[in-house]
């Protein structure tokens, strides 16, 4: 699994958690914005290495 697997598998229920528990709906907008950030961030260094993170 890379990174961002995990990420997703982590960000989802938890952000699920709290939007359901808490009541806290902002919370599955951030985890998408913080995966979002991650793919951004390994698809650059792919490119600029060529190698894969």
């Amino acid at each position: 699994m890379t990174l961002i697997d995990r990420l997703l598998a982590v960000a989802v229920p938890v952000s699920l958690i709290l939007n359901t528990a808490l009541g806290w709906w902002w919370a599955d907008p951030v985890a998408s914005y913080l995966l979002v950030f991650d793919a951004v961030r390994e698809v650059r260094t792919i490119f600029s290495t060529g190698e894969h993170v």
